[in-house]
């Protein structure tokens, strides 16, 4: 599970098709390889998309504006180490919160 996507795991329709192949009569090497397509095909159709936490995300937008304000409004009024530390924070989040999508993306 991850902290932006859920995905489901895939393990059972493996194990379930590595058992037919296994208890299936030998086959030719073509037939083999048409039937190995067949069940990487049924693998990836009953495969779902990974669901996107819409709440969690949303929230993480909303800390990284609140800093890149809180920056904005400390600049405004002169509080230059503030202010410096503030963006730091809020690219901070920027950079956790895309790295955190593009590998949950990717792995899923």
């Amino acid at each position: 599970m991850g902290f932006f996507y859920d995905t489901e795991p895939v393990e059972p329709a493996l194990t379930q098709a590595l058992t037919q192949a296994f208890a299936a009569n030998p086959l030719e090497p073509d037939e083999a390889g048409r039937a190995a397509a067949a069940a990487a095909g049924n693998i990836r159709a009953s495969a779902r998309p990974g669901r996107l936490h819409t709440t969690r995300l949303v929230v993480s937008v909303i800390l990284f504006g609140l800093l890149l304000g809180g920056g904005v409004a400390t600049e405004a009024t002169g509080l230059g180490g503030s202010s410096q530390a503030l963006f730091g924070f809020a690219g901070s989040v920027f950079g956790v919160v895309v790295g955190v999508l593009g590998s949950e993306k990717s792995a899923g």
